[in-house]
């Protein structure tokens, strides 16, 4: 009887259909690091925080991705978590990118716990350095500018901070000399030459100072009193330097030294400049200072005599709050009126000086979505937003539109009037135009983790405010009173849901604070409340549609059912993850969704209490999901922004089978490889398109353009003569075929030998 059983479960499982999962966006990236391309101002390089490098050749226009064989995550390493890991992303946080001078070939990435990775063909292909300890934290990076086998590296280390190379790059060892003593640790912040010679180097470690004038053989200590965060040299010789200073009371002052960094004051001077996060010169002696406090970028072209300041001005208004904080700054060393901008949100360029920004994010698929509204009545319209910003699609997820670079926790959209939704970030703001403008409703401050509209009465919204307040308002947002707000204790709200079947009745529950959490309920629309039950950290609440005493709650690893109103629970699921995010309410009242932040999605029978994975391959880190249509759903991921799963379940609520869509075109080889004459490529099309398709140097450079072409689905032969543009005949060596459709880029390595 127990095999029949199980083969009934088994088969019911299997029932299925065609799966298919699409991903474009929306585009964006947490931006750590920038560097450009010394001989060619087209190509730019970008870091991020988990999603590894990016590379434009278009002056940023458009952006893929170069990990190949860069380092990923390791379970191994000393601190690293298990892969796939929610908050790291697959590759560690690429903290500065190099490019060597004289070779620009080669590129160095230096990385939050994975050490120096170092590329000799662009970035195409990577390889680790050795010598440094296990999960090296590297902070900057220094190439010698005559002499590129001698690199220098910091770390952020409790030991030694400070590494040297001798041979480009491949070994490093440390510099015992260069080691802060005041008991503030070995980070090392900043390494800077005399731009007149650059045997004379500053290196800023801890609250230490050191000067090398023979080219690292030898340091010596120059002050030990603050904290240098960013050094720039000023002039020819090592006298004047301008610096961004933790003085020990106040955090990124901007001061300056005249004696070579042994005495410091205050800069400019009868001022008080804090709040500093950039400071650079371009290749005209101008210098740059950002004080993230005004979001304001300070210009002097007299060696700071005298300023002039312009706000930083994007596309979508000025780069301001969390969501935007500068994290990289780039001044073109091609063109001072060029400058790119690195954030939380994306990359900005800057065509003119820093007078206004543009988002440059094309092809940069690194958005980290917290949430997701639906328009029930179209739901090809959808909003997607999280930390990078708030965006929406009109076609199923095939494009998406930025609306705006708030950090979005949440979103509500109004059923009866899909055009107005909600969205809650450090304040609550509404748009009654389907994302074309917003209004404040309210500003605190501090994170707006929830917003939810009453399922009947739409003028009813609640808003969960951190830390441990609910506000609600009775006008449609207008007017928030408090609702909640204890004397003691400090939470987040998570997840406010009204009761389907009692329109008084409404639970919040808690998370954030492991010592301090639980499910509150009120039964007076939000006039008391009362902590009834703790089931754990609340990450969503599920009412039944048909019976007020039915609850269920998705903790942080467990899922879990109430039949009395949420006065007790019964664990029903817990051993699908100690990771889970999110629960959906799928068929009636015995099936659900549950997403994890590293598993991925799995289908739950409340009857048999069974649960099963489903397949695909979207990525697993999920935070949220939503239902498309009676199959299909959206799935909100962390640094991989909306998945769309076509057919993900059955009619009758099981997981269909995966199928993997192909992509829409592929380089199949080219013969022979290497040649000496001539070369054939094949390309397979899948569908009709247009393709672009063009052959590079490993240095980037462009060798040949074919005319963009529509192609019908089939393979198609393109064959290359080993010529250049105009017939010029091209040297032997390795060359890459680029394809690209617009949206993507595929390359093929060549090799030509003569």
């Amino acid at each position: 009887m127990r095999l029949i059983i199980s083969f009934i479960v088994l088969f019911i499982f299997t029932h299925v259909y065609s799966q298919t999962w699409t991903n474009n966006g929306p585009f964006g990236a947490k931006i750590t690091s920038i560097a450009s391309d010394p001989s060619d101002s087209t190509i730019i390089y970008a870091g991020t925080y988990g999603k590894g490098i990016y590379k434009s050749v278009d002056s940023g226009e458009s952006w893929f991705l170069i990990n190949n064989g860069l380092p990923q995550w390791q379970s191994v390493a000393i601190g690293s978590p298990t892969l796939p890991s929610w908050w790291f992303g697959d590759h560690y946080p690429v903290t500065t990118i190099a490019v060597r001078p004289d070779n620009p070939q080669f590129i160095y990435a230096g990385l939050k716990g994975g050490g120096i990775a170092f590329s000799k063909d662009q970035g195409f292909s990577w390889q680790n350095s050795s010598g440094l300890p296990d999960s090296a934290n590297v902070t900057v990076f220094w190439i010698a500018p005559g002499n590129p086998s001698n690199i220098l590296c910091g770390l952020n280390s409790i030991e030694y901070g400070l590494y040297k190379s001798i041979d480009g790059g491949a070994n490093f060892s440390v510099v015992e000399q260069v080691k802060d003593s005041s008991g503030f640790g070995n980070v090392v912040k900043d390494i800077q030459h005399v731009p007149s010679n650059s045997d004379s180097i500053f290196v800023s470690v801890g609250r230490s100072l050191f000067l090398s004038v023979d080219a690292s053989e030898s340091w010596q200590l120059i002050n030990q009193q603050l904290g240098f965060d960013r050094l720039l040299l000023i002039g020819d010789g090592p006298v004047h330097i301008l610096a961004i200073v933790d003085t020990g009371f106040e955090d990124n002052v901007l001061m300056h030294s005249t004696d070579g960094g042994q005495n410091w004051n205050i800069f400019p001077e009868g001022e008080f400049w804090d709040n500093i996060s950039a400071i650079e010169e371009d290749i005209n002696g101008h210098i740059y200072v950002y004080r993230q406090d005004q979001s304001k970028l300070w210009i002097s072209t007299d060696t700071g005599l005298s300023w002039d300041s312009q706000p930083l001005i994007s596309d979508f208004g000025e780069l301001r709050g969390e969501t935007s904080s500068l994290n990289s700054f780039l001044i073109s060393p091609h063109n001072p009126m060029t400058i790119y901008i690195g954030t939380q949100a994306g990359l900005f360029k800057s065509v003119n000086g820093g007078a206004n920004y543009v988002l440059k994010e094309n092809g940069m698929i690194n958005s980290y979505i917290n949430d997701i509204a639906v328009n029930p009545q179209s739901p090809n319209i959808a909003y997607a937003g999280g930390e990078n910003g708030l965006w929406k699609t009109e076609n199923s997820g095939q494009s998406w539109q930025r609306l705006s670079l708030m950090n979005v926790n949440a979103i509500a959209l109004d059923k009866k009037h899909p055009d107005t939704l909600y969205i809650s970030a450090d304040s609550l703001v509404k748009s009654i135009d389907g994302g074309d403008s917003f209004s404040l409703l309210l500003y605190t401050g501090k994170s707006i983790s929830e917003v939810e509209i009453h399922p009947k009465l739409n003028n009813v919204i609640f808003v969960g405010v951190y830390p441990s307040t609910v506000k609600k308002s009775l006008d449609l947002g207008l007017n928030l009173i408090t609702s909640f707000s204890p004397d003691q204790g400090s939470f987040r709200i998570k997840d406010i849901k009204f009761s389907q079947t009692n329109d008084s009745l409404v639970y919040f529950g808690t998370d954030y604070n492991q010592l301090n959490h639980g499910l509150y309920k009120s039964v007076d629309l939000g006039e008391n409340w009362e902590k009834i039950s703790d089931p754990g950290l609340v990450k969503e609440i599920v009412l039944s549609s048909t019976s007020s005493d039915t609850v269920y709650v998705c903790t942080s690893n467990n899922i879990q059912v109430s039949a009395d109103g949420g006065q007790n629970f019964t664990i029903m699921f817990d051993s699908i993850s100690s990771n889970m995010s999110s629960l959906y309410n799928l068929v009636g009242e015995h099936t659900m969704l549950a997403t994890t932040k590293n598993k991925g999605a799995f289908i739950l029978n409340l009857n048999t209490k069974t649960f099963q994975e489903i397949p695909g391959n979207y990525d697993p880190r999920l935070s949220a999901l939503k239902l498309y249509s009676e199959k299909d759903f959206y799935f909100a991921t962390h640094g991989d922004g909306v998945w769309l799963g076509k057919n993900v379940v059955t009619s009758v609520g099981y997981p269909s089978s995966p199928k993997t869509i192909p992509h829409l075109f592929d380089i199949l080889k080219n013969y022979p490889n290497p040649f000496n004459i001539s070369t054939k490529f094949l390309i397979q099309v899948n569908n009709p398109l247009d393709l672009s398709i063009s052959i590079f140097s490993i240095s980037g450079q462009i060798i040949k353009t074919y005319p963009r072409t529509k192609y019908n689905a089939g393979v198609h032969t393109i064959e290359w003569d080993g010529l250049g543009v105009e017939k010029i005949t091209i040297s032997s060596g390795v060359y890459i075929l680029s394809v690209s459709d617009g949206r993507t880029n595929r390359f093929h390595k060549i090799i030509l030998l003569k």
